[in-house]
């Protein structure tokens, strides 16, 4: 027997509660018996059947895309609904063995010739992939010209290994909602600009590789682990009253 998400929220979805009830029933037949790429083989003879309610294929595509794009008819036999892949899976990998049973679905349905000349099932998933890759890069792009604005020595691109390592940063709070204070508190610093720089690290300095290197340089700059320290006239082992 397959299982299947469905989504409580559609009760409170104004679209789904306008529904003459027959057209409920009928969305919900066809949620259930797609296959597992969202491609319902259209049969409005089994949903009546089924429904026990006259229902028209006109009037359904009609309520189904009443507002925006929910289901798509494709070459005159096949239903596609628009969002199932993502909702019942997410993105697609081929590292999972689910995913990939999706993906030759979705390569046995292009084989057929289903989907010329439309907006594919592989083309949604492929583009919004891409669009999520482009939303990445551009959040990597305002960390280097932020640095760039900021800092004295400027970086010249994102690399590679650069790009590895920032991803993890952003993945990071700490990170992400402190990087300009981080900067400040590095250019205050006279150990981490080389103004000052110690007997065992000469020729340091904290550029950008090192503070996205790892998950403890920026939170030790937070914590002031770098910070100038003031001369108090006490001793090491005198505390401060």
């Amino acid at each position: 027997m397959g299982k299947r998400f469905t989504s409580t929220e559609k009760w409170d979805d104004p679209w789904f509660r306008k529904l003459p009830v027959e057209y409920k029933a009928l969305w919900q037949f066809i949620c259930d018996k797609c296959d597992n790429a969202g491609m319902w083989k259209k049969d409005f003879e089994s949903a009546i059947y089924f429904l026990g309610e006259k229902v028209e294929e006109e009037t359904a595509l009609e309520l189904f895309n009443s507002e925006k794009e929910r289901v798509n008819p494709i070459n005159g036999d096949l239903w596609l609904i628009v969002e199932f892949i993502h909702f019942q899976f997410g993105e697609l990998s081929d590292k999972s063995r689910v995913h990939l049973s999706v993906l030759g679905l979705i390569a046995k349905h292009q084989k057929k010739g289903y989907g010329k000349g439309i907006y594919t099932l592989a083309a949604r998933v492929k583009d919004k992939e891409k669009e999520q890759d482009k939303d990445k890069d551009k959040d990597k792009d305002t960390y280097l010209l932020e640095w760039n604005s900021k800092m004295p020595w400027k970086l010249n691109g994102i690399t590679t290994k650069r790009r590895v390592h920032l991803s993890e940063r952003l993945k990071e709070p700490a990170f992400v909602d402190n990087f300009p204070t981080i900067l400040d508190k590095i250019l205050a610093s006279d150990f981490l600009t080389g103004r000052k720089p110690s007997d065992t690290h000469p020729n340091f300095k904290a550029d950008f590789d090192w503070l996205i290197s790892n998950d403890t340089n920026h939170v030790k700059v937070m914590e002031g682990k770098y910070d100038n320290k003031e001369k108090t006239g006490l001793s090491k082992f005198e505390v401060r009253k």
